[in-house]
């Protein structure tokens, strides 16, 4: 049971961060959308903090339980593996911003961002054993697929963001349900 319950606090974890950068990109949406009307980002934090909240109800609850699995080697090494898997996240996200400007193709700077943060849940997804990150990372990636070829704004469309804040916000909603017993994923 107290398995479980680390468990829940990683979930709640993942849900705060999931929710901090949908937020983001559907922010990135509003302030790059011409019709979007001054309610709208007021809007997004308004739910960002329902989101965030019910999130942090749960790891307040369930946090004792986390305290004493975090000790565990387990516990180190999932860590460490985490930190690995977000430090080369962000290289390639620096990567593709630096070459596609110096290439002239800024355009496609948001297209790549949100390919490779689709990406790099698919390790997350083996390696916390949270088989919902594979959906995610489908997600992500046919929106980055899709998304460019709707309108004549091309990858400057907005609705690339949109949708990626939108999975993400999913996401983070998914890792709020209720979990099963014997259920191994831990964040």
């Amino acid at each position: 049971m107290q398995e479980h319950a680390a468990h829940l606090a990683h979930h709640a974890i993942g849900a705060m961060i999931l929710t901090f950068f949908g937020s983001v990109w559907l922010i990135t949406a509003c302030l790059n959308m011409s019709d979007a009307g001054p309610w709208a980002v007021p809007a997004i934090l308004i739910l960002a903090l329902g989101i965030y909240a019910l999130a942090m109800r749960r790891f307040l609850r369930h946090r004792v339980a986390l305290r004493s699995w975090g000790a565990l080697p387990a516990a180190r090494r999932m860590r460490r593996q985490l930190m690995i898997v977000n430090i080369a996240q962000g290289i390639a996200m620096f990567a593709a911003v630096n070459v596609l400007a110096n290439l002239g193709l800024q355009a496609w700077i948001l297209p790549a961002l949100i390919l490779v943060v689709g990406v790099h849940f698919l390790p997350l997804a083996r390696m916390l054993h949270a088989p919902a990150y594979n959906l995610t990372a489908g997600a992500l990636i046919a929106i980055v697929l899709i998304y460019p070829t709707l309108t004549a704004a091309g990858p400057q469309n907005p609705l690339g963001a949109a949708a990626a804040g939108l999975v993400l916000w999913a996401t983070a909603l998914s890792r709020l349900l209720p979990l099963r017993a014997g259920y191994s994923a831990a964040v």
